[in-house]
């Protein structure tokens, strides 16, 4: 850190003041005493190499702790960040937009994923790029869900189909 830098932080602009805080011996301004205040040695240190210690310990601490907010910031950012699996075939949804969000509500509140530690934004972004679709508002879908006579239409043509299916399949 250079010590324009330093002087800026301070604010002090008069010179003479800036000498007697870091010359020896010539101290006009008696600083607040610190308990460790009376163990500096005079031969060494002024009565302010203390708090202008202190300033740079706070600066570094500063641009230490805004890094590890911003590791922390980019590791969500990259959790919510869902890629769908990588493949050559593109999947494409061919039903309706409700009944993605019917599934997509039925999948994450059976804890179908990650053992419940997954959100409901990450599960919806992973099957929008799975299925090329965009959802809009998946909870506003949901609330039109409830509303409806047959709440879980699709589920429902979901159990019938594998039903047949596995009759079908018994009887052959």
């Amino acid at each position: 850190m250079n010590k324009t830098l330093i002087f800026a932080r301070i604010s002090v602009p008069a010179v003479r003041i800036l000498t007697a805080f870091f010359l020896r011996g010539q101290s006009i301004i008696q600083p607040c005493t610190d308990l460790f205040h009376f163990e500096r040695d005079v031969c060494f240190s002024t009565d302010y190499d203390t708090k202008i210690a202190r300033l740079l310990a706070n600066d570094l601490l500063q641009s230490y702790l805004n890094t590890e907010i911003q590791k922390i910031q980019d590791a969500i950012y990259q959790e919510e960040q869902v890629l769908p699996p990588k493949t050559k075939e593109t999947w494409t949804w061919t039903r309706s937009k409700t009944d993605l969000v019917e599934l997509i509500y039925a999948i994450f509140e059976s804890n179908c994923f990650n053992r419940d530690k997954i959100s409901l934004k990450r599960l919806v972004n992973y099957f929008e790029n799975v299925f090329g679709v965009e959802l809009g508002n998946p909870y506003h879908i949901y609330t039109e869900l409830k509303e409806r006579f047959n709440r879980t239409q699709f589920l429902d043509e979901l159990r019938t189909s594998l039903i047949v299916k596995m009759d079908a399949d018994e009887r052959r």
